[in-house]
């Protein structure tokens, strides 16, 4: 395992635009309504290929039994804390399922509900797994007192459902963005669970910012303030109720959020750079028409 990494070497390998591209052809490959089995539940043996495939974790070391602090080579009294943080974050996956869910469905896009579904879910529910190990392993601690992040309520209407999809992209980037700097700082088979979730992270990111736009259609400049503002919000949410953020910040703690900001801000680069061959016709062809509904009346269905 190599550990002279560089985020923007990982950045450049994740937003290519074969990569970017590969993400939303799977999309495209993704079944409007796809088969179910007697119980409902979507048949993932009935989907093609393309739409279901969970990024495979064999090319990157990534044992949980194998974590422990001397694969740590940066950072090493930030991290524990910036670990944990994720992990509370990630926690609720199923949460955010069926908030995600119950947005798309009561808009009209069956597709994406599907989508969440049947794959962001299954990359997701890995995630907070590792991090609870990487935690456990790098601190030697024995468990972590839960403290998983509140999903609020699905809300109605047209406004709550574009606020959805911003704080979905905003969840996807700065995810994208930490994990890619905890691997930086880490090697062997932490580095490479790090590398992998960031990975999942930014096939979501892409998926998510294709159907901002071809659902919504907002000038760059326009998304671009909507992205501040969310992620503004959601910064200090997460500064009131994650574990340690309000104990203070250390020298090696600002350090860990300026390289996070900086890798932010190429991952932002490169998506506007591949926003511009996200055309109409493109859209359409991953994504469907874009539905004519109004802004909704009634508050959203109970998802199941």
């Amino acid at each position: 395992m190599v550990t002279a990494l560089r985020a923007h070497h990982v950045v450049a390998e994740e937003m290519s635009a074969a990569r970017l591209d590969g993400a939303l052809d799977a999309m495209g490959a993704f079944p409007d309504e796809p088969k179910r089995d007697a119980a409902g539940e979507i048949d993932h043996a009935a989907l093609p290929t393309e739409a279901i495939r969970v990024r495979r974790w064999g090319e990157r070391r990534a044992s949980m039994k194998d974590l422990h602090m001397d694969q740590v080579v940066g950072l090493r009294r930030a991290l524990p804390k910036f670990l944990r943080v994720a992990y509370e974050i990630e926690d609720p996956w199923r949460a955010y399922t069926l908030e995600s869910m119950g947005y798309m469905e009561n808009a009209g896009l069956r597709k994406m509900t599907n989508f969440m579904d049947a794959v962001w879910q299954a990359d997701e529910r890995r995630h907070g797994a590792y991090f609870r190990a990487a935690y456990l392993a790098v601190t030697g601690e024995k468990d972590i007192p839960p403290n998983p992040h509140i999903v609020d309520p699905v809300l109605p209407g047209v406004p709550a459902v574009e606020r959805h999809f911003y704080m979905r992209i905003i969840a996807e980037l700065g995810a994208s963005a930490g994990y890619t700097v905890y691997g930086v700082v880490t090697r062997d088979d932490l580095q490479g669970a790090m590398l992998n979730v960031a990975g999942d992270e930014y096939r979501h990111l892409a998926v998510f910012w294709a159907a901002l736009k071809w659902r919504f259609g907002s000038l760059m400049a326009l998304r671009l303030l909507k992205v501040a503002q969310t992620s503004a919000f959601l910064g200090m949410k997460h500064n009131s109720n994650r574990t340690g953020l309000k104990e203070g910040v250390t020298v090696e703690d600002a350090v860990m959020v300026g390289r996070i900001g900086l890798t932010m801000a190429n991952i932002i680069a490169r998506l506007l750079v591949w926003d511009v061959s996200l055309t109409p016709s493109r859209l359409q062809d991953v994504f469907g028409p874009v539905p004519k509904a109004p802004a909704l009346l009634m508050p959203p269905a109970m998802v199941h």
